[in-house]
């Protein structure tokens, strides 16, 4: 399966995740590779940098997947946690090449509105997706601030310093607050993961924003029919 690593530049603000001192302290943060449970979620950016144009905040990764054929696991080596992180990225665009789940499926959905037929590799080449909390949350509801400002500050925030230049999209209430306790300007949209992506109003959410972003940049190779158009296709 065919797949590209992120810009070194992320690559290197997040490898620090892999080694996080906050194991054990940040509330539900778990380290346990051979059970999916390591900092993930992310992908994108495989270009230069200021290739990228939106970046798309989620809330946090869901569960890690326990059964076949997308069993999630991890093997880790604490002298090459790199290693880990290009494992977490394999499977991460597996999951989005092969739509395995709702948030896989609407961040598709999302992509070729915005882009048309271009390739799901090329879109990556202009688009950052990540997470709020890098790590799962095994209860459910919405869980205290102080369960997400760790990650805000460490990793999500230096993620936008370094794509400042990109619009910022953030779905669901959780992402929503992860931006607005940075002070960081975001379109808002309803989530695109369960259970939000059921709410009646979460789909025109996500076409408002894509109306709010600039128009994309240019790119004489690619052929697609406008936002309208592609609002209606994969409904």
């Amino acid at each position: 399966m065919p797949y590209a690593m992120p810009n070194e530049a992320l690559v290197d603000l997040l490898l620090p995740a892999y080694t996080c001192q906050h194991f054990g302290k940040c509330p539900d943060a778990t380290w346990c590779p051979r059970e999916g449970h390591v900092p993930r979620g992310f992908l994108g950016a495989t270009g230069a940098l200021e290739e990228v144009e939106v970046v798309m905040v989620l809330a946090e990764p869901g569960p890690p997947k326990d059964t076949k054929p997308n069993l999630e696991k991890y093997e880790h080596f604490d002298d090459d946690p790199k290693a880990t992180l290009e494992r977490v990225v394999k499977f991460v665009y597996g999951c989005y090449d092969e739509a395995t789940g709702p948030p896989h499926n609407h961040v598709r959905w999302f992509l070729e509105c915005r882009y048309g037929r271009m390739p799901f590799d090329e879109q990556l080449r202009r688009v950052w997706i990540t997470e709020a909390r890098l790590c799962s949350i095994r209860r459910k509801g919405k869980p205290p601030m102080r369960w997400y400002t760790t990650c805000e500050a460490e990793y999500l925030h230096n993620q936008l310093r370094t794509l400042e230049h990109a619009s910022v999209v953030a779905f669901g209430g959780k992402a929503h607050d992860s931006l607005r306790r940075l002070d960081w300007p975001a379109i808002e949209a309803i989530a695109l993961a369960l259970p939000g992506c059921n709410q009646s109003g979460a789909r025109p959410s996500w076409e408002n924003a894509l109306r709010k972003l600039p128009a994309p940049f240019p790119n004489p190779g690619r052929r697609f029919g406008g936002l309208d158009r592609n609002l209606r296709r994969r409904r």
